[in-house]
């Protein structure tokens, strides 16, 4: 199934691996939005495992990125500009 989501996750928003499935119960990633939810699950077929593993190690790494990102104490050049840019008052030209 492809589809492309944007969210903004609320107050309540958390991640967890759980186990899902009523007869299998497979390790997958819940991300509750809040009030919305993601699930990543493994694909059915163990040959593609390998291919999800990396994906999965993808999304971790690309995670930690952002939060390195967005993190005031990680002073990161994109936070400093975001900052600076996005706290600006709005200027006629």
């Amino acid at each position: 199934m492809a589809f492309t989501a944007t969210c903004v996750p609320g107050r309540s928003a958390v991640a967890a691996v759980q186990f899902v499935g009523s007869i299998q119960h497979h390790p997958t990633v819940v991300i509750y939005l809040d009030p919305d939810r993601v699930e990543i699950g493994p694909p059915h077929n163990r040959s593609e495992w390998p291919q999800f593993l990396g994906f999965l190690r993808e999304l971790r790494d690309s995670l930690d990125n952002m939060a390195d990102i967005l993190d005031p104490r990680a002073e990161s050049e994109y936070y400093r500009h975001f900052v600076v840019v996005s706290d600006l008052p709005n200027q006629e030209p």
